[in-house]
């Protein structure tokens, strides 16, 4: 059997690399079909002033409304941030800006106030994971939950929500980030911050 030198390794190394290549550029634009990436400048500008990171900030828009500022649900909630009026009209008000509570479907104006809310929520619950149940099931049942739960890690406090809508939002919201971090470089942590 004849040996075969190192050559035929390179050979074989460059045929790989060149399929990775190739494949990588043809799954790109089908996963960023999947995972559009609409606002990017107010989501980087938004991330910036509240120290947010950006794909998560991605993550949570898409997860609410796919991007689409005239999304409403049928609890009421609105915009590309899925804001309820109420929530909105506090948060703004927090911020020195209570006329952005009338303008929810205007993209900078939702996601001005989302974004500080979600920041709100960082600070108050010092866990990603539990903002972003607060964010989409809201503080006192959060507060709630996490009394119930006393002593529990944060993946048991998670599984243990009795609303199905959160608990799978907040899942499909970590995952996300993850997502638009893979797809979207410039949305990595940190950048622009």
């Amino acid at each position: 059997m004849r040996r075969r030198g190192p050559a035929l390794k390179i050979r074989r190394g460059m045929i790989l690399a060149a399929v990775i290549v190739f494949l990588a550029a043809a799954f790109l634009p089908a996963a960023r079909f999947f995972y559009p990436l609409g606002y990017e400048g107010l989501i980087l500008e938004q991330a910036k002033r509240y120290e947010l990171d950006p794909a998560l900030l991605a993550a949570i828009v898409y997860e609410e409304s796919k991007f689409s500022p005239m999304s409403r649900s049928p609890a009421g909630a609105v915009g590309l941030m899925q804001l309820m009026p109420e929530t909105a009209s506090w948060a703004s008000a927090e911020i020195g800006r209570p006329h952005l509570a009338a303008r929810l479907t205007e993209p900078a104006a939702n996601l001005a106030i989302g974004s500080w809310y979600f920041h709100y929520l960082l600070a108050r619950y010092r866990n990603t994971a539990f903002a972003l149940a607060a964010y989409n099931g809201g503080q006192r049942n959060l507060d709630k939950w996490l009394a119930q739960n006393n002593g529990r890690t944060q993946n048991q406090v998670i599984d243990r929500i009795p609303f199905a809508e959160t608990r799978a939002f907040v899942r499909r919201a970590q995952r996300s980030r993850w997502i638009y971090r893979w797809l979207y470089p410039e949305l990595k942590q940190g950048h622009g911050l």
